[in-house]
Order: structure tokens, then C-alpha cells, then sequence
């Protein structure tokens, strides 16, 4: 496997994919500082699936009380998981009265937003974010599933020949 920068990677050690990889970690933290606070088992978000996922964040970061835990590919779709037991929160309405919001509202809102950008990306490529359909990954033995479109499959199924 070929790094972005050119270089033999086995997916794990690349001095300049590992600077490129914290930075971009500190811009998400700069982005939803409550969202990412807590983010425990790491990001590793495929690059296809970047636009509905910052989406997600952006939403999550608004209605708050919920914090990112993970956020990961697995069986060929997108995981995005949160700790449920973010502490409620006390908002000010717009006459300026303090109003206690139930936590259970907040983070069912928070779950079907999460729901409904997971689906999506069952249809979205994770390599390049064009349209994609759920197959067996070409990159690995044993059956991997990835979802990808056409063109990155079979760039993939090169790439493992």
C-alpha cells in the first residue's frame, strides 16, 4: 500500500500522515469542542464519508449534550458512537428564562441524526464520496466489506493484484 505522500505504507507508520492525521484532529477539535471532547477510541473516518460526517458534527455541536466517542468504518458502514450518559443540560430561551431540557429528547434527536447519516453512507463510496454500493472489498483477503463506487473498486482490485 502507497501513503499519500508516495511512500511504502503497511497502515501504520508515516511521519507525514501522522502529522496530517493530528492536525486535522486539532481542526475538529477547534470545530465541535463539546462534541469532541471525549473522543476515547479515535477518529478514523474514511475520506468519502468526511462531508455527511462534518454535517453530523456541526448538527451535534448545536443541539449539544452529547459527546463523540468513536467514530469508525466497520462491516463496510459508518459507526458514530456517543456516550450516553452525557450529563442534561440547561439552556436560556429566547426571553432570557433558564430552561432545563430533558436529556432523553436531546439525545433521541442526537440518535436519529446519527441513524440517518449512517444510513446515507450505506450508499456513499468511503474511498472518494461518490455514489457507492456495499461489496466485497478487492483491497483484502477474506471478505471484507467496503463500500465503494465502480472506479475505486477496481483502482483497489489493481492495487491488490
Amino acid at each position: 500500500m502507497i501513503c499519500p505522500h508516495g511512500r511504502p505504507f503497511d497502515g501504520w507508520r508515516c511521519t507525514p500522515c501522522d502529522v496530517a492525521r493530528r492536525m486535522a484532529h486539532l481542526e475538529r477539535l477547534r470545530k465541535w469542542p463539546r462534541l469532541l471532547r471525549d473522543v476515547k477510541c479515535g477518529w478514523t473516518c474514511p475520506p468519502g464519508w468526511l462531508d455527511p460526517v462534518e454535517k453530523l458534527c456541526e448538527l451535534l455541536e448545536r443541539i449539544g449534550g452529547v459527546e463523540c466517542v468513536q467514530v469508525k468504518e466497520k462491516f463496510g458502514g459508518l459507526r458514530f458512537y456517543t456516550d450516553d450518559e452525557s450529563p442534561p443540560v440547561d439552556i436560556v430561551d429566547r426571553k432570557g428564562k433558564r430552561v432545563s431540557i430533558r436529556s432523553g429528547s436531546r439525545v433521541s434527536l442526537a440518535a436519529e441524526l446519527i441513524a440517518a447519516c449512517e444510513s446515507a453512507c450505506w450508499d456513499i463510496c468511503q474511498d472518494c464520496g461518490e455514489p457507492g454500493v456495499l461489496r466485497q472489498s478487492p483491497r483484502h483477503r477474506g471478505g471484507r466489506l467496503s463500500t465503494l463506487c465502480d472506479h475505486c473498486n477496481a483502482r483497489n482490485a489493481q492495487e491488490r493484484a
